[in-house]
């Protein structure tokens, strides 16, 4: 037992310090935690006063930053692949608060009114959240519809 938590805390160092070297290499102050979420996936958050461009657009940089870090990650770990997202100020976590609620009214309006409801555009990571909330509803169906650049969900009442 204590080896998974070894190699754990290995892992969480691993990625805390690669995070830290390339926020230097851009010249970037940050601070890093690292976390389990509620489906025990692992999280590397960092708090920074750049969070705006960092983030980005619908988190386009925050997605971007992501795949970068891991790829550095995973080519410093050599043996296996560390699966873990970044946030940064809690951007995701909030976010995915929100997109709960979200579906959650929208789940609503769709079984008592009768009608269907299509979303705004918005990234993978945050459809997955909404369809994995509308999963939860047996009434309704919910699908991702769209052009690359412009995915939206639609709810519909199951006929």
């Amino acid at each position: 037992m204590s080896i998974n938590n070894n190699n754990m805390d290995d892992k969480n160092e691993l990625i805390k310090e690669t995070i830290k070297d390339i926020f230097n290499l851009i010249k970037i102050e940050a601070d890093v935690s690292i976390y389990s979420n509620k489906e025990d996936n692992l999280v590397a958050n960092i708090k920074t006063e750049e969070a705006g461009s960092l983030i980005g657009q619908k988190g386009a940089n925050l997605e971007a930053l992501q795949h970068i870090i891991r790829l550095v990650v995973n080519k410093k770990q050599k043996d296996s692949q560390a699966f873990f997202s970044i946030d940064i100020n809690n951007y995701k976590k909030d976010r995915s608060d929100l997109l709960l609620a979200l579906a959650q009214s929208s789940a609503q309006r769709v079984v008592s009114e009768g009608v269907s409801l299509m979303l705004q555009p918005m990234p993978s990571f945050e459809r997955r959240i909404i369809h994995l909330a509308l999963s939860q509803y047996p009434e309704i169906i919910s699908e991702s519809v769209g052009e690359k650049d412009n995915p939206r969900i639609i709810i519909k009442p199951k006929p």
